[in-house]
């Protein structure tokens, strides 16, 4: 099934479910005009895809991971940022 990209890179990096229509997908992309990677979120309704704007801290962010519990609202995703100086620390959103 076709996602949207709305960057130059896409890639995704995890998916989780808690319903036939309420899927998330979890990555980063490059947006256009850019060189570093920033957030993606993906929702699913059971019909499309379609993006959700996160936040993407720092010069760079990625998303590894997205976790959903059957009957509940919160999905929980988890990846890096990368500071404009230092070392990369850990990236935690919540959505719900």
């Amino acid at each position: 099934m076709p996602a949207p990209s709305p960057g130059t890179a896409p890639a995704l990096t995890g998916i989780a479910g808690s319903a036939a229509s309420s899927v998330w997908a979890v990555g980063s992309d490059t947006p256009v005009g850019t060189s570093q990677p920033h957030t993606l979120t993906l929702f699913w309704n059971g019909t499309s895809w379609a993006t959700v704007p996160s936040p993407s801290p720092g010069r760079s962010a990625v998303l590894g991971a997205v976790a959903a519990v059957p009957g509940t609202a919160p999905v929980w995703a988890a990846g890096t940022s990368q500071p404009a100086s230092g070392p990369p620390g850990p990236l935690i959103l919540r959505n719900g």
